[in-house]
């Protein structure tokens, strides 16, 4: 996990880091799976889902594609802000970086993991999300209990999804399936996504080897069946 947090306002020297030959373009964009934070690294871009507002928790995605100005129609992109920015110190796990000529207009650092207590802020607001705590209440053993239980949980579920996932893959393709490659990629996925691709092979495999019905009716001998059905309407008969 991601930190963004303001450092300071910005400086006098915003129209020199604008017009800085270093400097590159950011956005803050807005679709259908939340806000994204995109910036420009010579000639690829790099991708930050944002948790809430820029400052505050977020998520690297990696890679991604620049946003379309203006966005093309029906994409459902929206550029919420749009700017410059130059990186002034970097080190393993931590960037001070100068944003200018945006809404996002500042000084910020864009660290790994934050502090103790933003670690602790983050469970919290985890847990409230949950409806296991109030704002301001203090993390009893019992909600921790808990918390363990639902990680627990969200780990074997995804641990057997990838499993089933990858037990077809090798049922259906043999030794033309790319297990690590699959196992790899799904491992940077949440487990929404990992059903998505499991019920595409579940279709596959299931056309394969279609599913043989739970119960079968039985067959009844003709010369029984009649038996039977001469034996209904007498009985319907004598009621009259």
């Amino acid at each position: 996990m991601w930190h963004l947090r303001k450092k300071g306002e910005a400086a006098d020297c915003g129209r020199e880091i604008c017009d800085d030959a270093d400097s590159s373009n950011y956005w803050i964009v807005r679709d259908r799976h939340g806000k994204r934070l995109i910036l420009q690294e010579e000639d690829r871009h790099l991708a930050w889902k944002l948790k809430g507002e820029p400052e505050g928790a977020c998520e690297l995605l990696g890679p991604a594609a620049p946003p379309a100005d203006p966005p093309g129609r029906g994409c459902g992109e929206q550029i919420l802000d749009t700017g410059q920015f130059v990186i002034k110190e970097k080190s393993k796990g931590r960037a001070l970086i100068a944003f200018r000529g945006g809404e996002l207009n500042g000084d910020y650092e864009l660290s790994r993991n934050g502090s103790a207590e933003e670690r602790k802020d983050l469970l919290a607001s985890f847990i409230r999300e949950l409806n296991l705590g109030e704002p301001g209440e203090e993390l009893s053993s019992e909600t921790l209990t808990t918390c363990r239980t639902l990680i627990e949980d969200g780990r074997r579920a995804r641990r057997e999804a990838i499993e089933r996932l990858c037990s077809h893959g090798q049922e259906l393709d043999g030794e033309l399936f790319p297990d690590q490659v699959w196992r790899t990629s799904l491992d940077r996925l949440r487990l929404e996504e990992i059903n998505t691709h499991l019920a595409v092979f579940q279709q596959r495999f299931d056309k394969k080897y279609p599913p043989v019905p739970v119960t079968h009716p039985e067959e009844l001998d003709a010369a029984d069946d009649k038996k039977i059905r001469r034996k209904e309407v007498e009985e319907i008969l004598a009621e009259l």
